[in-house]
């Protein structure tokens, strides 16, 4: 059925109302919409596109019909009625699990909800509408914006197309923010903050054009033109060729309508990253210099960058994972760091990953070799229930980590949220980036009481002090399985044990080095409840920085890469 004009608005209205799902023509891509209220329609969609857990945004219609799920204060009123109007993630009232549909955002007390920023949003939407508003794409692909790309790609999850004649230049995502330690910050930054420029107060007019380009999840690129640094938007996980094509192409596009020819290169440390073998592979083509900078000193620079430091600064890089000078991975580290460079000073003791890059999808691969630390020969009798839900083969799995195959040595601090999740039982496998993690700081924020932190031990080694985390683990895993109460308590115990961790390692480097300035950054540092509560033990000591303008995660990393590109470049050390 074709449907033109007014008449195509009324039949996409109508078929939402009978629990269709529709592929929306936007401004920036395609979303896929359907009813919020309806089970069966939401259901579908995720069974369709192929997303398991993963909470859906909604767009609602206007802000009253948004009051009526969520609690929403001035400052996030402010940014849903701003000019850019991105997703912003917002506490559900107890009315909300009454009114959306279950599966919209399973198990979660928050909701991304934006209100119509396009003409056909306004068209179409009802002030007291509620319609799931998510990326038009297939799982790890970019968002689809073509008209027939879109038709080929979405034909098997929607079953209508609403298309205006209105040409998409090229893709570009929504932006999501949420409010955490008194702040917007940027969880995504894309549509209606790109390409604004952060202005890097360290680099001069005449500077070289410098494109930094990214890391391979939350991929962005940044180019610079003097003390203007543009970050790009989101373009996504660097995981396959389609998304590997839009990146190349968005890059394009970048130095086009800027008028730029970068005269320097700069990329992640990692050798495999699919971002890196691009920088390689140009800097061979073109002759262009290229720097190396390592994962977590450019989640550092960012946060210089953008509040117009140039260090030295304490800083503190959690995520999930970052290649290390040292060829482990890095991902709980203290650097003190500057723009040209970076000393390790404290770290996260390291775990094996059992099964490689698997281990971060299947966080019970850790917690497995955890429990055998803890427990040894006696692990099946100490811990049934755990081993019970293990998958078969498992001590086939712990054989090998024995001999060293397949079980890359990590101080991630994200990989330790994801085993402590497992630990209590909470989730073994993940359906999303990051999902242990999540569920184990919504488990703690059931918790009403205070936490209290849990043992762990700060060795000093050479120059550094090594994190051990096994005293902290053992408490979780000696109530794997705990009802929900304890269970809440025990997450919430947890985050309080990493906020002291971080205050008290901060301390020890701050007596060593003098400095009182630090920055946090990293993905780790999206959960809110760690944020905050880091915040709050740091503030009467340091001076803090924080991500404001850029994610905290490796959205984040090419506009570090850019800064330290630039300082090197200034002071010579180009590589």
């Amino acid at each position: 059925m074709l449907a033109r004009d007014g008449q195509a608005l009324e039949q996409a209205r109508r078929l939402i109302a009978a629990g269709k799902i529709l592929a929306i023509k936007g401004i920036g891509g395609y979303h896929l919409a359907c009813d919020a209220r309806n089970e069966a329609a939401v259901a579908a969609l995720r069974a369709r596109k192929h997303r398991e857990d993963k909470p859906f945004a909604v767009m609602a219609g206007s802000l009253e019909a948004v009051e009526a799920l969520c609690r929403v204060s001035s400052e996030e009123s402010r940014l849903l009625q701003g000019p850019q109007a991105p997703i912003v993630l917002l506490q559900k009232k107890p009315a909300a699990n009454m009114i959306l549909a279950a599966a919209a955002a399973p198990g979660n007390p928050s909701l991304g909800v934006m209100l119509p920023y396009a003409p056909v949003h306004y068209l179409l939407l009802q002030p007291g509408d509620i319609w799931i508003m998510t990326s038009a794409n297939r799982s790890d692909e970019p968002i689809a914006y073509k008209d027939e790309d879109a038709m080929e790609r979405l034909r098997a999850i929607a079953d209508a197309f609403l298309i205006h004649n209105r040409e998409i230049a090229h893709r570009v995502d929504d932006s999501v923010l949420r409010i955490a330690a008194g702040a917007p910050r940027f969880l995504r930054r894309s549509r209606g903050y790109v390409p604004a420029p952060i202005r890097l107060a360290a680099a001069e007019t005449e500077a070289p054009v410098v494109l930094a380009c990214g890391a391979e999840l939350k991929n962005t690129f940044c180019v610079t033109k003097g003390p203007l640094a543009f970050l790009s938007e989101h373009i996504g996980d660097l995981a396959n060729q389609a998304t590997l094509a839009s990146y190349e192409d968005i890059i394009v596009h970048y130095e086009k309508i800027f008028t730029l020819q970068p005269r320097l290169l700069a990329c992640d440390l990692h050798p495999d990253y699919l971002s890196t073998g691009y920088a390689r592979q140009r800097a061979a083509r073109e002759g262009l210099p290229l720097t190396y900078v390592q994962h977590h000193h450019a989640h550092i620079a960012s946060v210089l960058a953008e509040h117009g430091e140039t260090g030295p600064v304490l800083g503190a890089a959690w995520d999930g994972t970052g290649y290390g000078a040292d060829g482990c991975i890095w991902g709980g580290e203290f650097l003190l760091a500057d723009l040209q460079g970076f000393q390790r000073l404290a770290h996260f003791s390291y775990l094996p990953l059992p099964g490689g890059g698997v281990a971060a999808r299947e966080p019970w691969r850790q917690a497995l070799w955890v429990m055998h630390l803890l427990y040894g020969e006696s692990l099946e009798e100490k811990q049934p229930a755990f081993c019970r839900a293990l998958p078969k083969g498992w001590k086939l799995l712990l054989q090998a980590v024995e001999a060293g195959l397949n079980s890359p040595l990590t101080s991630s601090a994200g990989r330790l949220f994801d085993t402590a999740a497992a630990l209590l039982g909470l989730r073994g496998v993940n359906n999303y980036e990051g999902q242990a993690a999540v569920e184990l700081e919504l488990c703690a924020r059931g918790y009403d009481g205070p936490g209290q932190a849990l043992p762990y031990e700060l060795e000093e080694k050479d120059d550094s002090i090594e994190i051990n985390v096994l005293p902290a683990l053992q408490v979780l895993a000696e109530h794997h399985g705990a009802a929900r109460e304890e269970a809440a308590r025990l997450a919430m115990d947890f985050h309080e044990t990493m906020a002291d961790i971080i205050a008290a390692v901060l301390a020890r480097l701050r007596q060593r080095t003098r400095i009182t300035k630090a920055a946090l950054s990293g993905g780790v540092f999206q959960n809110r409840t760690l944020l905050e509560k880091t915040a709050a033990r740091l503030a009467p000591e340091f001076t803090l920085l924080l991500p404001e303008q850029v994610p905290a995660n490796d959205g984040g990393i090419a506009l570090g890469q850019a800064a330290v590109a630039l300082a090197r470049q200034a002071q010579g050390l180009m590589e």
